[in-house]
């Protein structure tokens, strides 16, 4: 317990504003990721939160300074994937850091990662 305090304390405050939340109906989940061979795949951090129509903030305490990049998505249905169509076209609404738009695919780390090393609030629209 006193490690994940001291962890807290020293580490980063990061702020998500997540914008265009179509409903409050399911879950928001957010992963983490801090280097390219790991992201969409091996997230440092995941949680989910619940959605509420409009915008949803959500403080994320305790992140050592360093570069990171986000995914998320509205899962509407809680069933803790992101659900997709025909040739693998999202069905959900999802978003990026960096509001990284994806081309024939996800958009690459480096498109999404940031610097965190000091407070930051960053705003990710979801998108269909």
């Amino acid at each position: 317990m006193a490690v994940g305090c001291c962890f807290q304390m020293m580490g980063q405050q990061l702020t998500l504003k997540v914008t265009h939340v179509s409903e409050s109906k399911g879950h928001i989940r957010v992963a983490i990721f801090n280097n390219e061979d790991d992201f969409l795949q091996k997230p440092v951090a995941a949680f989910a939160v619940e959605a509420v129509k409009g915008e949803v903030v959500i403080p994320c305490n305790g992140l050592p300074k360093g570069t990171y990049a986000i995914s998320l998505f509205h899962d509407l249905n809680d069933n803790g994937y992101l659900d997709t169509g025909n040739m693998g076209i999202p069905t959900e609404d999802y978003g990026f850091s960096n509001n990284a738009q994806p081309v024939m695919g996800p958009p690459s780390f480096a498109k999404c990662s940031f610097t965190l090393d000091e407070e930051l609030t960053t705003e990710i629209k979801l998108i269909r």
